[in-house]
């Protein structure tokens, strides 16, 4: 599988890409396809980038550029409703789970070894960092519904008797397990250190 970065730049609107020809009356690309009167449409199938909003070039199947879409992700995530931080987290800008503080300070310290110089101690380095942090939600599991068996059941069936209880005694047993794992929750947060 190549990589877009190695390909050469081809510009949505570069002069050499098309050309117009009135003996067909349409365009075609530069690879002799044509495309009849859509020049957006011979344009872009050749092309592998494409101008962004602020003017730098984009690669086509984004809106955006990387830098926009930063900036913009920054945006949304300091839109977001603040709460103290609870871990185990999650950092939007590295995409790592920490489940507690030394964890989020020993990965930090270990992945900043060119700025450990300049920096006094790990606080510094964590207040260096925008790591976009939020607060996980819990996943637990799931409790079972008497409805889980309806398709084999008969129009109008019921469950027997004991079999409800089952479901509820297993029911009860799940709200007693922990969390099986977490998400990404709603919250930004902050570690101070």
């Amino acid at each position: 599988m190549s990589n877009t970065l190695d390909k050469e730049k081809v510009m949505y609107d570069a002069d050499d890409i098309v050309e117009y020809r009135t003996n067909i009356e349409g365009w075609v690309d530069k690879n002799g396809r044509f495309w009849g009167k859509d020049e957006n449409m011979a344009r872009y199938h050749i092309c592998t980038h494409k101008t962004c909003e602020c003017g730098k070039p984009m690669e086509k199947y984004y809106t955006i550029c990387n830098t926009c879409r930063d900036k913009k992700s920054i945006e949304q995530y300091n839109e977001r409703e603040y709460k103290d931080i609870e871990f185990p987290v999650y950092s939007h800008l590295l995409e790592e789970y920490f489940r507690d503080a030394d964890e989020l300070e020993d990965f930090l310290y270990d992945h900043n070894e060119d700025e450990k110089e300049t920096y006094e101690d790990v606080a510094d380095l964590i207040e260096y960092k925008d790591l976009r942090l939020v607060n996980c939600r819990m996943n637990y599991p799931h409790k079972v519904s008497y409805d889980s068996w309806g398709d084999e059941l008969p129009e109008d069936g019921d469950l027997p008797k004991e079999f409800m209880e089952k479901i509820d005694e297993f029911n009860t047993f799940i709200e007693t397990l922990p969390a099986l794992s977490w998400s990404p929750g709603k919250y930004r947060t902050e570690y101070k250190g």
